[in-house]
């Protein structure tokens, strides 16, 4: 982390000695051997006439050798006067040398052991030339005068205050994908280890918090957020081929959890900073419209923004809007201002760029589409690439990103309306140890003006135009949609069904729209689990309700069946009791009666009429009502009905038969006529 060097502390354990001595020649850029490491620990944001360069390296031997007779060789190159040619003098001898100072060093470096080395140089030569330009640096490493480790970092010298500074929008986007179950237990320990001292997220977390007064955006995961609070809450996890655990609030990562969310609630709070929250889940739009549930868009875009009130304390802004992973179409972004979107904040790439390469990609382009248009604040491509080359070197890394905005600062820099954009995205490469250190060094830097998304729009002029091209996402799978699909309407006639209020209606609907996540389109595995949670769930208060054995005797042919029906589920259903029987029974009013069942023993009463006599059974359904075609099934049971009474036709026809017989066989005693 780039901070004024502690030069006492250093002196104090004997690693450091100074000596401004006169030039040396120019080392090659072949110096590197690879038996020695340089990273480094600390430099100056920048310098000036009255700011030495202050830089700490550490120096690791791999080799197997002791090197012996020490020196450092600081050389300060000519200046990189184009991005193309700062980009060039990280890897190379990009400009040619224009000093070299030599810096003895006492002791030796053995095999496997590691060396910090300070160095503070004037800039006395540099204040002379009257010129504030990007020098590329390098810093060597030698052994019996034989270079063995190269480090190449670049110097921002400025002889006077900036005059216009370089508009800087930075976001940071704190996200995870959803990583438990419907059971709430954690499926590995990877939020854990991101929310650990050292890990990424709570990384970016210590960075915002150590820029006070300082403008930034931050983008809220909606799944990020609603896991951290119940971390927080205590938790357990389950991680594949380990135990299963419990930590308690308090303990563990449940206290990294709360360290982060306190972090995070206290940077949303300050008035500088700009919070947007994803839509609840975290969905890839262009997959939920093309799935079909883009109704939903809205209450998961509500449901999200109340998410992050709720845990960060802070209102989101309603114009400015972070699609979920950068995923937008045509389509989608109609969608978006029609939600009330006015900005946009977009990976590199889906804006077309310059045609002329000798210009920077604009930072802010009014992206269009058919009729609608919002203002698109587009990152700039070269800055993650030349700090992805040092990533090795988290913190060489980080001042090679800020060597990337002064190159285009330096390119124009009295030029009003300029700006660029920084967006750490879900999937940022960069490690823990970068976050810390860019943050303190833009905040240093008095040639950037750092804003937050909407002011930059605001700021920056003129602004890019571009039409939004149709692109392609990977979409949530079709049967995975489908079942997305009977769950929300088995969860509609739940709803229908029950009339008094639940909460257990509202976690089964936050199941369903947490289904519809962009973590299912490639995990559609773990969505399933939450989409059969609701069924279940469902299924098992239905359980409840249920039909004692019983059986009626019916002494005449027609008359009243008492059919009971014992709710324990604690609610007052509003359900539909059906009757199924085959031709030897008639229900006179009907075999279905819709009823209010309260949460104790009904009698629901149906006549029937019987055409025979015997043991007849019946179907009795309990089923939903709702508008779908098909009602779900609550409760089956079958009663049985005894028949005792004669049928009256079938009577007569007996009757008549009998007597027909008895007519025929009393023929035979009537007399017969002669022939």
């Amino acid at each position: 982390m780039s901070r004024s060097w502690p030069w006492q502390a250093l002196a104090t354990l004997g690693t450091v000695a100074f000596l401004a001595g006169t030039a040396w020649p120019a080392p090659s850029a072949s110096a590197q051997t690879g038996v020695v490491r340089l990273a480094l620990e600390s430099q100056s944001a920048w310098n000036g006439p009255k700011r030495p360069l202050e830089i700490v390296v550490r120096a690791t031997n791999d080799s197997s050798e002791r090197l012996e007779q020490l020196s450092i060789a600081l050389t300060i190159r000519t200046p990189a006067r184009s991005r193309s040619a700062y980009e060039l003098s990280l890897r190379a001898d990009a400009t040619s040398s224009f000093f070299t100072y030599p810096f003895v060093r006492e002791g030796a470096l053995g095999p496997g052991e590691s060396r910090t080395f300070g160095l503070q140089q004037p800039l006395d030569l540099l204040t002379n030339r009257g010129e504030s330009a990007l020098y590329p640096l390098e810093i060597e490493l030698r052994s019996d005068d034989a270079p063995v480790a190269t480090l190449r970092s670049p110097m921002i010298f400025l002889i006077e205050p900036a005059k216009v500074p370089l508009s800087l929008a930075w976001t940071w986007i704190m996200a995870a994908p959803v990583d438990h179950g419907p059971d709430g237990v954690f499926l590995s320990d990877a939020l854990e280890s991101d929310l650990a001292p050292g890990g990424r997220l709570r990384a970016m977390a210590e960075a915002l918090a150590g820029i006070d007064g300082v403008p930034a955006t931050i983008a809220a995961s909606s799944a990020f957020l609603d896991q951290l609070t119940s971390m927080a809450d205590g938790y357990e996890v389950s991680p594949p081929g380990g135990e299963r655990r419990t930590v308690a609030a308090g303990g563990g990562g449940a206290a990294d959890a709360s360290v982060v969310l306190g972090m995070l609630r206290d940077v949303a709070e300050r008035p500088e900073i700009e919070t947007l929250a994803y839509p609840f889940g975290d969905p890839s739009l262009p997959a939920l419209f093309k799935a079909g549930l883009g109704k939903d868009f809205g209450p998961l875009l509500s449901r999200g923004r109340t998410l992050v009130r709720e845990a960060l304390g802070v209102s989101p802004s309603t114009t400015v809007i972070r699609p979920p992973f950068s995923h937008v179409d045509p389509g989608t972004l109609v969608r978006l201002v029609g939600s009330g979107a006015r900005t946009v904040l977009l990976d590199q790439g889906l804006v077309p760029p310059p045609l002329d390469p000798t210009f920077s990609a604009p930072a802010v382009v009014r992206l269009s589409s058919g009729t609608e248009a919002v203002s698109a604040v587009v990152p700039d491509p070269g800055l993650p690439l030349v700090a992805t080359a040092a990533s090795a070197d988290p913190r060489l890394a980080a001042h090679a990103a800020l060597g990337w905005l002064a190159a285009m600062w330096f390119e124009f820099p009295g030029t009003p309306g300029r700006g660029a954009a920084v967006l750490f995205g879900e999937g940022s490469p960069h490690p823990a140890e970068f976050f810390e250190a860019f943050a303190p060094l833009v905040r240093s830097s008095p040639w950037l003006r750092p804003l937050a998304a909407e002011a930059f729009v605001e700021d920056i002029d003129p602004q890019g135009r571009a039409v939004l091209s149709p692109r392609s996402y990977p979409a949530l799978d079709p049967s995975y949609v489908a079942g997305v699909q009977r769950g929300k309407g088995q969860l509609r006639r739940f709803e229908d069904t029950l009339q008094d209020p639940d909460p257990i209606t509202e976690r089964l609907r936050a199941h369903l729209l947490l289904a519809e996540g962009g973590t299912f389109v490639a995990r559609p595995d773990l969505g399933r689990r939450f989409v059969d949670a609701v069924s279940a769930t469902i299924r098992r208060i239905y359980s409840r309700v249920t039909i004692p054995s019983q059986t009626f005797t019916l002494t005449s042919r027609s008359g009243v069946i008492p059919v009971q029906v014992r709710n324990d589920t604690g609610h007052e259903l509003r359900v539909r009791v059906r009757l199924v029987s085959d031709r030897r029974l008639e229900f006179v009013d009907g075999d279905t009666a819709t009823i209010l069942l309260p949460p104790e023993d009904q009698i629901v009463r149906f006549a029937v009429s019987a055409r025979t006599t015997g043991l007849l059974p019946i179907k009795v359904q309990i089923q939903t009502l709702g508008g779908d075609p098909t009602p779900d099934t609550i409760s089956e049971a079958q009663v049985l009905v005894r028949s005792t009474a004669y049928n009256r036709v079938a009577l007569f026809v007996t009757i008549g038969a009998a007597l027909f017989l008895l007519a025929w066989w009393g023929r035979r005693f009537l007399p017969r006529q002669r022939p």
